[in-house]
């Protein structure tokens, strides 16, 4: 499985038996590294909400084709810079039910992903 590195993946792999053997982690120290992934996570969303409150959208089509052609441009290079974060979530997820006794907590690992 090839993940690409963030702290999601950082704390999904602290869960595996064989990394917490190698490392010498204790629980502890795992759910530590779990705990900063959530404290990002609920950053992350604390943002997303300020900017779904407080800004105004206008949902009204305008037919300006420099400002249409920017904005389909704008809207492609996001995609292709949420694929791979996506990808990671759903490999994470699919390893977690596939292979739940390679976890310490495969429960928490399968939050990581969805998050």
């Amino acid at each position: 499985m090839r993940l690409t590195t963030n702290i999601y993946t950082i704390s999904y792999c602290t869960f595996f038996q064989k990394s917490k053997d190698k490392f010498r982690l204790r629980l502890s120290d795992q759910i530590d590294i779990f705990h900063k992934a959530i404290f990002i996570f609920i950053i992350q969303m604390t943002f997303i909400v300020t900017i779904l409150v407080f800004e105004e959208f206008d949902t009204r089509y305008k037919n300006n084709t420099a400002v249409n052609l920017c904005l389909f441009f704008t809207v492609l290079i996001l995609h292709w810079q949420c694929i791979p974060e996506a990808r990671n979530g759903i490999y994470m997820m699919k390893y977690a039910l596939c292979c739940p006794d390679e976890f310490t907590k495969p429960v928490a690992v399968f939050f990581l992903g969805l998050i």
